[in-house]
C-alpha cells in the first residue's frame, strides 16, 4: 500500500513541476477588443529547475468554451531558459466586450508532455482597460 501511494505522489509531483508555471506579468491587465494579448509563461524539468521545451510549444484559444482557429505566437524569450511569451489578437471584427479569452498550451520536456492555461480572462471595454 505504501509503495503505491509513493508512486503515486511521485507521479502527481512529477506532473506538478512539468506543468506550466503561469507568470503573472500581466496579472490585473485587461484587454479589450482589438488589443494583443501577450502572457510569458515559464516551463521546469521534473527536478523543479527552468528548461526550455524538447520542441517549440503548442498552444491554441478558445473563446466562450469553443476552441477557436486563431493563431497563437509562443516565443521563447531570448536568453532566458524556460521562458516563452504566448500571443494572440483579441478579434475586432468577432469579437465582443465580456467574452471569455483563453490561452492554453502544450509543451514537452525531458519527453514528458503537460499542459495548463496561461490566460483566462473576459474582455472589458476599450476605457475599462487597466
Amino acid at each position: 500500500m505504501k509503495n503505491n501511494y509513493i508512486n503515486y505522489a511521485l507521479g502527481c509531483c512529477i506532473a506538478a513541476v512539468i506543468l506550466l508555471t503561469i507568470f503573472a506579468a500581466n496579472a490585473g491587465v485587461n484587454y479589450a477588443p482589438g488589443d494583443a494579448i501577450t502572457e510569458v509563461f515559464a516551463l521546469h524539468d521534473v527536478d523543479g529547475n527552468l528548461s526550455n521545451a524538447d520542441s517549440t510549444p503548442t498552444a491554441f484559444l478558445v473563446v466562450d468554451g469553443e476552441v477557436t482557429t486563431d493563431t497563437v505566437t509562443i516565443t521563447q524569450l531570448t536568453g532566458h531558459t524556460g521562458w516563452y511569451t504566448a500571443s494572440v489578437e483579441a478579434q475586432d471584427g468577432r469579437t465582443h466586450r465580456g467574452e471569455r479569452y483563453v490561452i492554453c498550451v502544450n509543451a514537452t520536456v525531458d519527453g514528458i508532455t503537460s499542459g495548463a492555461k496561461v490566460y483566462d480572462n473576459r474582455l472589458v471595454k476599450p476605457d475599462q482597460r487597466y
